[in-house]
């Protein structure tokens, strides 16, 4: 689209589309590196294309034809006497081709390493996806997201899902009371509740302290891992939209890369929440037992302590299923399932294959992937118990949320133990 815009201003002369190219390059390029996103005025609009005529000798169209060229195709739009891009992925774009074609490439390589370090910052998202796209994904974008992913929460790469249990059951939570409370209730109609019970935390109750050992310390490291959270979100769903705009013009080997860096980084985070979670439950310990020292009702807290430590454990439970949901968005793309099976043969675990049946329900049209789902829950290679009740929650919201063969649908909710009449779709 823009540059069919591009040959409509330039009247399909190469040199006037050249020439208005250059301009909106730079004008970008200048408006980005000065943070004037917004509106700007006329006599800075106008002091763009004089420098630009400056360098650039011979150009014979006047300067207000310029603007008002660039204001009538759509490139810009005049507003509260200032001047704007009319359209964000046009301002985007630009930004991006000025990079990639008219800097120094080392300068080019300092610049696109530091919109890729700081892409959870806008707008440099969307730049780095325009790049991203003239860029060789293999020889330069993935070396640099690889660069990016070796500073982020690098004390929780090699997390082991498969512990989940023993680390749940560390908190001094039943687990098996847990998974069937879970299991029992497909809309897990507590977890609205859960911000509550933690509030009456203050009226007082005794919990043992928990066992496992928090890399933690303090209020200060939280805050530092969550700059790191939220970095990897940016990043999983950059990669997730490189894969879905550009898997075509990438060899299955780079995707498979990109797929395994994506799991990776998502581990990372349920690592460090699992850790937050242990850090708040100790810490909680301790402000407890100062606020309760001269209680006697030791029966009624205990009771309180377990409750709270069951509801803890299960907001836990329940990030870890918006995870595997959020990973599985981020790569719907029924192009790149053959990477994903790829992937998930050789790192089977509990959170690879639910992410791969989740993303198998994403992208199916009407038809349910009924025995991906069933080996999940039923036979030799069935996930824990704990694993279940996570996903069984994203397999109701899917149901109640989308339409799908009565058939199949039915089918499900035979196997989990759900009550079709409450996830009815009308048609």
């Amino acid at each position: 689209m823009i540059v069919k815009k591009l040959t409509n201003i330039g009247r399909k002369d190469t040199n006037e589309i050249t020439m208005y190219k250059t301009i909106l390059q730079n004008l970008a390029y200048q408006m980005y590196n000065e943070k004037t996103k917004d509106c700007i005025s006329e006599e800075y609009l106008l002091e763009v294309i004089k420098k630009y005529k400056k360098s650039y000798t011979n150009t014979k169209v006047r300067t207000t034809d310029i603007v008002d060229k660039l204001v009538s195709e759509g490139f810009l739009e005049s507003r509260n006497d200032g001047y704007r891009f009319k359209h964000g992925y046009i301002y985007y774009f630009f930004i991006a081709n000025y990079i990639d074609s008219e800097m120094p490439h080392k300068e080019k390589m300092i610049v696109i390493n530091k919109i890729f370090n700081n892409i959870n910052i806008e707008p440099n998202y969307n730049i780095a996806l325009f790049l991203a796209y003239s860029l060789n994904i293999q020889y330069e974008v993935i070396p640099i997201l690889e660069e990016i992913s070796t500073k982020l929460l690098v004390e929780y790469v090699n997390f082991d899902y498969s512990k989940l249990k023993s680390i749940v059951n560390d908190w001094g939570v039943d687990i098996e009371k847990l998974v069937d409370e879970i299991h029992d209730v497909p809309q897990n109609k507590n977890i609205p509740v859960i911000r509550q019970k933690v509030l009456e935390l203050e009226d007082g109750l005794i919990i043992k302290k928990s066992t496992h050992v928090s890399k933690l310390k303090t209020d200060e490291d939280i805050n530092e891992l969550n700059v790191d959270v939220v970095k990897i979100a940016e990043l999983v769903n950059f990669m997730g939209n490189v894969l879905k705009h550009y898997s075509n013009k990438i060899p299955n080997e780079v995707r498979e890369k990109l797929i395994a860096l994506m799991f990776d980084l998502v581990i990372r985070v349920i690592g460090v929440f699992c850790d937050s979670f242990s850090y708040f439950l100790n810490k909680l310990i301790l402000f407890i037992a100062k606020r309760m020292k001269e209680s006697d009702d030791i029966i009624s807290k205990s009771k309180i302590s377990q409750e709270v430590r069951q509801k803890m454990a299960e907001l836990y439970l329940y990030f870890i299923g918006m995870n595997v949901n959020y990973l599985s968005g981020c790569l719907e793309c029924d192009v790149i399932k053959p990477n994903l099976d790829a992937y998930v043969s050789l790192h089977q675990n509990d959170f690879t294959r639910m992410t791969k049946v989740d993303f198998l329900i994403r992208i199916a049209k009407i038809n349910l992937p009924v025995d991906e789902i069933t080996s999940l829950f039923a036979g030799k290679k069935e996930l824990m118990d704990v694993s279940k009740s996570i996903f069984k929650k994203n397999i109701h919201y899917y149901l109640s949320t989308y339409q799908f063969d009565s058939r199949e649908k039915q089918k499900i909710c035979d196997l989990l133990g759900f009550n079709i009449k409450d996830i009815f779709i009308e048609e």
